[in-house]
Formats: C-alpha cells, structure tokens, sequence
C-alpha cells in the first residue's frame, strides 16, 4: 500500500504502508494539499511512534506549520522491506507432541518413558526423531507403520487441547496486525484436513503430504515461497527444530525465527543464536519482535 505526498517535494516517491505497522492509517491512495492533512499527519504519526524508535529509522522532521508535513525523509526511509508472510511449522512448534509419542510407544510395545529417553538420544545425536522409533524396531518403515496405526484406529486424532497454550492467540495477533499467516510442516494430508477443521486462525494450511516433498529438503521451501504472497525477504518461517526448519528456510532465502519448545527447541536453541533471525520463548514474543526489525 503507498501514499504519495504531493505538496511534499521532498519525497518524490510513494510511501509505501503496510496494514501491520499502519493500522487504521493503511491505505491506498493520494494525499491531497489540505482536505487530507489531517489523515496524513495521523499516519506519520503512526510511522514515527512504532517504526523508528524501534527500528532506529531517519528521524521525521517536522514543516513550518509544526505538522508532519514537509522535509521528511521517510518515503526513502520506509522503501526497504517489511515482512508480510509468517509460516508455522506444526508438530512442537503449534501443536504438543506428547500423545503422539505416548501412541508410538503404546503401539510398539514400550514404555513412554523408554520413549521420551529414545527421542531425547536421537535428539542430542542431532538425528532424526523417526530413529527414536527405529531404535525400538530396527528397518521400521515409518510412513506403513503410520498407515497400519490409522487403519487399526490406533493413531490419536488430533484435538484442540493438543495445541500450545499460546497458539491461538499468537495467531490472531499476527493477523489483527496485518500479517498473512500460513502453517506449513511435516504432516499428513490427516493431520492438514484436522488443522482446518479446528479452525485454526490461519490464512492457508499446507502439509508436506499435500505437496509431496518434505523438510529439510529445499523443494519443501522452494514451494512454500510459491504458496505463500511476498517476496522471499518478506516471509518469516518459525520452527522448533534448527535442522529441519531454521537452516533449510536461511538457505533458501527465508528470515526464520526459532521456538524454544519440544525437545529440538529447548536442546539446540542457543546454539543457533545469530543463526536465525529470532529466538523466542513463547510465540505471542514475535508479532513485536517482527514490527520493530
């Protein structure tokens, strides 16, 4: 969105406004010489109060009249990139992968807290988690086993309570302040069709089923940037797990945030501190976060 100041020689370009940082004041359109001061000076208002303190933007200065009217450098301050898209990954990052692992444990006949110690050690090893599971029953072919747990009605349907605490509500913030949001992981068409049947506050959902590619490979992202609206510096990919989401999403072009949550998350966290983007302990941290870079 873009405003362009006609009376204001100084800035010689649109002004470009996201919903995000703008609010009420995003808008398409021109500003006229005077019947639209009013609504212009309410809006560099908003860009000075919640971009440049944080940001460390030029700052506005002001014309004759006092207003925020004349000799400001924002429009060539404001033209750099502001994230428009941030895509969840799902299981640790939404969604408490407790049961799911308890309903492993049950169907190969281990205790869940063999379970958890296995999960932990492939964990630490820096392997993949379906080795937990391989270690139980070496060969195990993970996606048939998947498949003979749902045919029996054995795989847990999943449910409202299996999310976060703060999932919902740091969802809907994202999207109260302008963000397009997507959930995009290592799931199941199953698991992508009970997503959308809780109604999760989500602009689209996607699984790595549905496109038949999945992390860390870079065909997964290479699509998630077809899906998802902006360019590739405008969308924000957040995960638990640093090798199957942080660094595949940096290498592709992707700002990533990492959650300190499941095991992934708590083990690897500060290890990849300058790596991505942010670092967050609870997902309601990062529609601010994401506002002020």
């Amino acid at each position: 969105m873009s405003w362009r100041l006609l009376n204001c020689p100084s800035v010689t370009g649109p002004i470009t406004c996201h919903a995000n940082v703008c609010g009420p004041w995003a808008s398409t359109g021109t500003v006229g010489s005077s019947a639209d001061k009013a609504l212009a000076e309410a809006f560099f208002a908003s860009l000075k109060r919640e971009i440049l303190p944080a940001g460390g933007w030029p700052t506005i200065t002001q014309g004759p009249s006092g207003g925020l009217w004349g000799g400001s450098p924002v429009g060539h301050a404001y033209a750099m990139r502001v994230i428009q898209c941030v895509v969840f990954d799902v299981g640790e990052t939404l969604v408490d992968d407790t049961r799911e692992w308890q309903g492993w444990a049950d169907w190969l006949g281990v205790s869940p807290h063999t379970m958890s110690a296995l999960v932990g050690a492939v964990t630490a090893q820096g392997r993949d988690n379906a080795d937990a599971l391989r270690l139980v029953r070496p060969g195990l072919d993970v996606g048939e086993e998947h498949r003979a747990r749902v045919a029996a009605g054995h795989a847990p349907e999943l449910i409202d309570t299996d999310f976060y605490p703060d999932v919902h509500s740091a969802l809907e913030e994202h999207r109260r302040l302008g963000f397009w949001v997507g959930v995009a992981g290592n799931q199941t068409a199953r698991v992508g069709a009970r997503l959308r049947e809780l109604g999760l506050p989500a602009d689209k959902i996607a699984t790595s089923e549905e496109w038949g590619v999945a992390k860390p490979d870079p065909g997964f992202f290479a699509r998630l940037v077809e899906w998802a609206p902006g360019e590739l510096e405008e969308i924000v990919y957040v995960g638990d797990h640093p090798a199957n989401d942080v660094v595949p999403a940096r290498a592709a072009g992707l700002r990533t945030a990492l959650v300190r949550r499941g095991p992934w998350g708590y083990l690897w966290a500060d290890d990849y501190r300058g790596v991505a983007d942010w670092v967050v302990d609870d997902l309601t941290e990062l529609p601010q976060l994401l506002i002020s870079s």
